[in-house]
């Protein structure tokens, strides 16, 4: 059995401009102890999309439509004392940015133990002997000195390992990673991918990875999920992905990594920019910037066509059993 399933997940935010149509009817599982990759520019709905899991959007302004299961439980359906149980304790969340993700005006060990107490039936001094476990698992040397420290005494680095040391704590079996590595240099982001594949192997824990680095999800995921407009446009493991682009934007987004020409690094873009999600295109979302579109494109959207197993790819090109996409899509800058 899958530990989540998702079904027709639809985000809808109601403002003074209106409908806002943020995520468009979204549809996967995540295995146990997988690691899947969101992956998809900034608007695509990414961020959206995990946020609704754990019902973390405001209503109003914000609708959650479909169905998400956890362990065959609809979240969507429980009421909110119930759903704080699972949050934080089953399925966690590490946030963007660390530096607003924890308190400042509290210590790290007050936070670390706040949520222990929360969840699991442990003594002050039973809880923060467990704080300091959870800060040796991620990694930290001197937890004993980095449970009396704020916030603000820690870099970026230290900061997101607490934040995945909170996130485990209560030994979540789902853990959310939205763009955990995106306000860190390179060396600690490749510390911190390291951390969560290491701790997917020790404790079995599954991994949403949201990103719009696709070598970020090349490095870490099984499977990926390319996201745009709201919609997921390809689906597959992560290696088929990455070798075989079967959408065009799939190939844009692997085309717009740097590449060296006569001892020159290029860069290309994918023209135009995302939808306005306050009025998207007729027909499939990535037409007005796809240089493969055909008159059906603009007013039909086609759905996710099966390639191989575990291969999906909402384009048309597929569905008549069209070959590979190329990289015209995309063009030099």
């Amino acid at each position: 059995m899958n530990l989540l399933e998702v079904a027709d997940l639809r985000v809808t935010f109601t403002t003074y401009k209106g409908l806002v149509r943020a995520v468009n009817g979204v549809n996967f599982n995540v295995k146990e102890g997988e690691i899947i990759g969101l992956v998809g520019e900034s608007g695509s709905g990414k961020t959206v999309t995990a946020l609704s899991l754990l019902r973390l959007i405001s209503e109003p302004p914000g609708k959650i439509e479909g169905a998400i299961y956890y362990r065959g439980e609809d979240l969507l359906k429980k009421k909110m004392r119930e759903l704080n149980k699972i949050r934080g304790k089953d399925v966690s969340m590490i946030f963007q940015n660390p530096g607003t993700a924890l308190n400042p005006v509290f210590t790290i060990g007050e936070q670390i133990t706040r949520v222990i107490s929360m969840h699991r039936n442990l003594t002050p001094r039973q809880a923060r002997q467990e704080a300091l476990s959870i800060l040796e698992l991620v990694g930290l040397p001197h937890p004993g000195r980095i449970l009396h420290t704020y916030p603000h005494q820690l870099s970026g680095g230290m900061k997101q390992r607490i934040i995945i040391g909170i996130a485990l704590s209560c030994q979540a079996s789902l853990l959310i990673a939205d763009e955990p590595t995106t306000a860190l240099d390179v060396t600690i982001q490749a510390q911190i991918l390291k951390l969560l594949l290491e701790l997917r192997e020790r404790l079995k824990v599954a991994i949403i990875l949201i990103t719009h680095d696709v070598g970020v999800a090349a490095q870490t995921c099984d499977r990926m999920l390319v996201m745009y407009g709201g919609t997921i446009v390809e689906t597959g493991p992560t290696a088929a992905v990455l070798s075989n682009p079967r959408h065009p934007y799939t190939e844009g987004l692997l085309g717009c990594l740097p590449y060296q020409v006569d001892n020159v690094f290029q860069l290309a873009t994918i023209p135009g920019a995302v939808p306005d999600m306050l009025d998207l295109p007729d027909g499939c979302s990535f037409h007005p910037r796809c240089t493969y579109r055909e008159e059906r494109c603009c007013e039909m959207k086609p759905s996710l066509f099966n390639i191989a197993e575990e291969r999906q790819s909402a384009c048309f090109m597929v569905e008549r059993g069209g070959s590979d996409v190329k990289h015209s899509t995309i063009k030099s800058s």
